[in-house]
């Protein structure tokens, strides 16, 4: 069973929802999904549900209050839900989410209000709420009059000796997943309409150089801001306190390939894993590439 065919399901929950056809049966295929999915947990998720594993160390699976900071779809918080995290809420900037709260509703019966659209600063939130917050590919579309805001808000809503977990793609990686194009976030601003415009003419295999500039705007300006792994480990050093990183921890774990995008550089990565998980070699190859690679980290806040 794979992460795909979830996604799929909750597209078809999800869709169900919003037209207010809520069909019990929809939810329990996902259910059932989902942790069937779980028994073999797909190698991106792996480093997240470890670090949740050290909440449930104090308190169960049901009581462990839980914000997906930026859930987008929100697949992962009703995939939690499925494996019985039920105290799980979210945020999303840019579209309506009030059908997730029916699906709450319908399924769980919980009246209250769990998912909120907002404006992407404030959260909407009392103090000291959350034992466990993560974030997923989400800090790269903060802009930097809001990149602050956005750490110190989720420092204020995580309780003490809670947990925060980031992934977050950044300027050393040499693959963009969002323009789907390797490097050209590497050059000189002054030269990036031009490598932008070239490599997706390459890619579409249509004459897109006049709409290079467009393009690099958005994949390095409005839609993307992609910082380095430094820049994010001093903001959570500042806000939020003492963090480990998990990135080399998953370039060396067991993959199942059958969970991985197939418009993402599979042949890549899989040439990368076989290396990796050479003995000793490996460990090392993965230490010294790990930059490139899409950040992980998990933080604790301690009030001293």
């Amino acid at each position: 069973m794979s992460w795909n065919e979830l996604k799929l399901a909750f597209n078809q929950l999800s869709y169900s929802a919003k037209k207010n056809k809520f069909l019990e049966n929809e939810w329990e295929k996902f259910e059932i999904l989902a942790k069937q999915v779980n028994n073999n947990c797909p190698d991106f998720l792996v480093n997240l549900m470890n670090s949740l594993k050290k909440v449930e160390k104090k308190k169960n699976k049901g009581e462990i209050f839980l914000l997906d900071h930026g859930c987008g779809s929100a697949l992962k918080s009703f995939y939690l839900i499925a494996l019985g995290y039920t105290n799980i809420y979210g945020v999303n900037k840019n579209d309506d989410i009030e059908y997730l709260n029916l699906i709450l509703r319908k399924q769980f019966l919980i009246s209250e209000k769990r998912f909120f659209t907002t404006d992407g600063r404030v959260l909407p939130f009392k103090n000291n709420k959350f034992d466990f917050i993560f974030s997923l590919q989400v800090l790269e579309h903060v802009q930097d009059n809001c990149i602050d805001l956005y750490y110190s808000e989720e420092a204020r809503v995580l309780k003490n000796n809670g947990y925060a977990f980031h992934e977050v793609p950044h300027l050393l990686v040499p693959y963009d997943s969002h323009s789907r194009i390797w490097f050209a976030h590497w050059f000189p601003y002054f030269l990036q309409p031009t490598i932008y415009g070239v490599l997706k003419s390459i890619q579409n295999k249509e004459f897109l150089l006049h709409e290079g500039a467009k393009i690099a705007k958005k994949y390095n300006g409005e839609f993307l801001k992609l910082r380095t792994p430094n820049f994010h480990y001093k903001k959570i050093s500042k806000y939020l306190g003492s963090f480990k990183e998990l990135t080399l921890e998953r370039l060396v774990s067991k993959a199942n390939f059958n969970n991985y995008d197939k418009d993402n550089s599979l042949f890549v990565r899989k040439i990368l894993y076989y290396c990796f998980r050479i003995p000793i070699f490996g460990r090392l190859l993965a230490k010294l590439l790990k930059n490139f690679f899409m950040l992980q980290t998990l933080s604790k806040k301690i009030i001293k």
